[in-house]
């Protein structure tokens, strides 16, 4: 297996905000569910206010966190998109040089899902990873992608899933669906 350096994990979750012919009991519900992601010292500002892109902590943007140990450190990132209620959590190894296993992923996915707490979503979610490779590394990106791609999705099979591929900037991006 390869080695990567800085493994970032993005897990992005969708949640419905308002529901049509919802009563104020479901739209409270929805509200709770949401925030029942987040850690519990987060105060949101929202508004019944329609907006097509809201930032809730617009005072700071994100709320930061990290792990006893500080090897891992991420942040929350909620936000409202119409009646959407979107939030990013974003978790990396902390450490910018070193090369780290692919397996870091796991341990990167794990955090979150200890943080979310295993709560349900309504719309969906998508997993976005990003990482580097050492200088003078003979391995391909495509390779490096599968391996990370195993290591979130046991049996799977990368060339099935994988729907789309292209450059953005000096990188490479590889889109996958399971």
């Amino acid at each position: 297996m390869s080695d990567i350096i800085y493994p970032t994990l993005d897990f992005f979750i969708y949640d419905l905000k308002d529901a049509i012919n919802a009563t104020e009991e479901e739209k409270n519900q929805l509200r709770e569910s949401f925030r029942a992601k987040l850690p519990p010292d987060i105060a949101l500002v929202d508004s019944d206010f329609e907006s097509e892109y809201l930032e809730l902590l617009p005072n700071q943007k994100y709320y930061d966190f990290s792990n006893e140990n500080n090897t891992i450190e991420g942040y929350y990132y909620p936000v409202r998109l119409n009646d959407t209620y979107g939030l990013q959590i974003d978790c990396s190894i902390n450490n910018l040089i070193e090369p780290q296993p692919v397996a870091s992923f796991a341990i990167l996915k794990q955090e979150i899902e200890s943080k979310l707490k295993v709560q349900k979503y309504s719309l969906g979610q998508t997993l976005m990873l990003s990482c580097s490779r050492p200088e003078n590394f003979n391995q391909s990106s495509q390779e490096i992608a599968k391996s990370c791609y195993e290591v979130l999705r046991n049996n799977s099979n990368f060339y099935q899933d994988l729907w789309g591929k292209g450059k953005i900037f000096d990188g490479e991006i590889f889109e996958l669906w399971a």
